[in-house]
């Protein structure tokens, strides 16, 4: 009894817990699983390999276009390839090497004789390749040909929030600029139509709760907050890609050019540290981050690719002092306030860069120089604390630097180094290797200086921007046997100057985790994961004043992951996931745990799921994160003591035509974090419902 007491876990949740799995596991049984919609496919390739919110839009715009346009992969060059961010290293290389050797794949089956290519990981990859018998080329005047057959979406998304926040309540107290101005709805719409090899014309546009619809064009206000767009022409002879409107720009390690398609530290120990030369990309959402609007050509001859591009584009920010400073120059994430109005589109923003690459596919290397160059109207000039005393401050800045890949036998060496206009330097090298045939390991190092502005780059590391940081990470990818696979990964960092909540130089961090997949069969498989992280912070103190060295202590956060997929009866599909937590700071001591089950049903036209969700922390340090089907992005978090429940289905209309709904509630027992403060946000009560409703037309 007093060990049970002391583990964290009230008796009386351990009952529920011993009642929610007998009541809710079921029989397992043996069935072909159908194939997944584009939804859940996304769900799985996210749960593989975590993205921050720029890289999943970027990526999923990637994966929506592959899946209406499946890629040839006879055809495909090994960066197309690798740009699906579905196969590990160890995977590409393999079916490269069997393409390269045995020919051309004759049928899909033949991807289960190559080397490290598991079932799941072929359901996953099958709906973004084909393998056709006869090339088919779409005729240069055959335009009714090049704009229909799955070329052209239309994909509009409703959300609608019942409960009413505080800020809707303060709008009809126009006393201030601090109340919301629009509905309680979401609203998304996106356009895209595409031909591989040809051309791509897009549109999107974001409305977000709180937010209002209307035309504003002096502070670039058109109808949507967010929106872009785009067209494209791709593969005119030396002409590799033209982009006006809205794109993105990806080369090297994203050091200097990042294209929101880095990944982060995730369960895939080596895939995570390195990213290919995706080039100029249309931006296809409404996600402005590192995004450029202006011009943007690619050349490409023999082996020699040349990129250059200009952005003008207005960021956000409170212009003081005579119209001569602002404190910074960003994009918001929403404009519900008149407030968060009147600081949008008040920073005009000018960015002109170029690449210079060499590649040779046959030798299997690249290497490559960019530079960068911005200037503003206005000195941005942040405000003065000790942690950001070297974050960028001026009206320009530049980037410059060299990238380079190459293979060598069982090595694959890649890395970037560049120099900003302060004269910090960033610096990024990491090698991947084969030691056995079922082994795969990774080293990778990164130093970013203090004094190192990369505002348009983002390379692999754990601060928001890439300064002030120097570590190491190790991995490894192991295949134990057929059905068991290994990943560990363990990331040392150290950062020389002050960070935001630690006022003391040269503190530490790490980061370890080891994740064990095992499948018992094609339908059956069950994952295991713990994870370590350690990093510094503050101790309490009743002074407010920041401190040349103040006391710190280091936190600690202990998580324990299982799950177990599997079908049940023809045509259900059943997931149980639970999860367990520990916090510990000073003397500090938190726990927290969730358990979550998910049934799912497809069959012909209709498909339906549920989830059923019970968690129970002791507050924010202890949340703990799990993904949602039908809903792509970053995975949302529990906190305190709750049920989380929600239903949802998909029909097709017609061949083309596909309706989504989901209605779901978070319904806190207790304590509710809704109402934890008097903000904007300030939810009276202790739930929080919201439905989903959702159009996607191909035509």
């Amino acid at each position: 009894m007093s060990g049970l007491k002391n583990s964290g876990i009230p008796l009386r949740d351990l009952s529920f817990i011993i009642f929610y799995f007998f009541c809710f596991f079921g029989i397992i049984q043996k069935q072909v699983i159908a194939k997944d919609d584009f939804i859940d496919l996304l769900v799985k390739i996210q749960k593989r390999s975590y993205h921050t919110v720029d890289s999943l839009k970027s990526l999923e715009s990637t994966l929506w276009k592959y899946y209406h346009q499946p890629l040839n992969i006879n055809q495909a060059s090994y960066q197309k390839i690798a740009a699906l961010q579905i196969l590990t290293k160890q995977q590409l290389r393999a079916l490269w090497q069997h393409i390269q050797i045995q020919g051309p794949l004759l049928s899909v089956y033949e991807l289960q004789s190559i080397p490290y290519f598991d079932l799941e990981t072929i359901q996953i990859f099958l709906p973004f390749i084909k393998i056709p018998t006869i090339d088919y080329h779409f005729s240069q005047h055959a335009w009714h040909q090049r704009m229909v057959g799955k070329n052209s979406t239309l994909q509009v998304c409703y959300d609608h929030i019942f409960e009413r926040a505080r800020g809707y309540q303060l709008a009809k107290h126009k006393n201030s600029t601090h109340y919301f101005l629009g509905s309680p709805d979401k609203l998304s719409v996106k356009f895209h139509l595409y031909n591989p090899h040809d051309f791509s014309i897009g549109f999107s546009g974001r409305k977000n709760d709180g937010e209002k619809i209307f035309w504003y064009p002096a502070k670039r206000y058109y109808g949507y907050a967010n929106s872009t767009f785009h067209m494209g022409v791709y593969e005119k002879k030396y002409l590799k890609t033209l982009v006006l409107g809205d794109y993105q720009v990806s080369y090297g390690q994203g050091l200097i050019h990042y294209g929101g398609f880095s990944l982060n530290k995730s369960t895939e120990a080596i895939r995570v540290i390195r990213t290919n030369n995706f080039g100029l990309k249309p931006q296809k959402n409404a996600n402005r981050d590192y995004t450029l609007r202006g011009i943007g050509t690619t050349f490409r001859k023999d082996h020699w690719e040349m990129t250059t591009y200009y952005g003008c584009q207005y960021l956000d920010g409170a212009i003081q002092q005579n119209q001569k400073t602002s404190q910074n120059a960003t994009f918001l994430d929403h404009y519900k306030t008149p407030a968060r109005i009147q600081n949008k589109a008040t920073i005009k923003e000018q960015v002109i860069g170029s690449i210079l690459m060499y590649h040779n596919s046959i030798k299997k290397y690249n290497f490559g120089y960019s530079a960068l160059y911005q200037w503003y109207p206005v000195y941005i000039q942040p405000k003065e604390y000790l942690y950001n005393r070297y974050h960028f401050r001026g009206k320009e800045n530049y980037n410059h630097g060299l990238f380079y890949q190459f293979f060598w036998d069982n090595l694959h060496f890649f890395g970037e180094v560049g120099i900003s206009k302060s004269k910090g330097k960033g610096l990024l090298a990491g090698i991947v290797t084969s030691i056995w045939p079922t082994l795969e390991g990774t080293v990778l190092l990164h130093h970013y200086d203090k004094n190192f502005h990369n505002l348009y780059g983002k390379a692999f590391g754990v601060n928001t921007h890439n300064q002030n940081e120097i570590g190491i990470y190790t991995g490894i990818q192991w295949h134990i046997t057929k059905q068991c696979i290994v990943n560990a990964y363990y990331d040392f960092y150290y950062f020389p100057w002050y960070k935001y909540g630690v006022d003391k130089r040269l503190t530490y961090s790490n980061d370890g985790r080891i994740h064990t997949k095992y499948l018992f069969s094609r339908q059956v498989f069950t994952t295991l994961q713990y994870r370590l992280k350690t990093k510094a912070k503050n101790l309490p103190s009743k002074n407010k004043k920041i401190s040349q060295q103040a006391s710190i202590a280091y936190q600690k956060n202990h998580t324990l992951f299982w799950q177990l997929q599997y079908a049940l009866l023809a045509h259900w599909h059943g997931k149980i996931q639970a999860q367990y937590t520990q916090y510990h700071f000073d003397r500090q001591y938190q726990w927290g745990y969730a358990l979550v089950k998910d049934f799912s049903h497809k069959k012909r036209k209709l498909k339906i799921g549920s989830r059923v969700a019970f968690f129970n922390t002791q507050g924010y340090n202890t949340r703990l994160y799990f993904y949602e089907p039908y809903a792509p992005g970053p995975p949302g978090f529990y906190r305190d003591k709750g049920f989380h429940y929600f239903l949802y289905g998909k029909y097709a209309l017609m061949p083309s035509c596909k309706l989504t709904c989901k209605i779901g509630q978070i319904r806190y027992i207790g304590y509710s974090p809704l109402q934890a403060k008097k903000t904007l946000d300030h939810i009276s009560g202790n739930t929080k419902t919201n439905i989903i409703l959702q159009l996607h037309y191909r035509f």
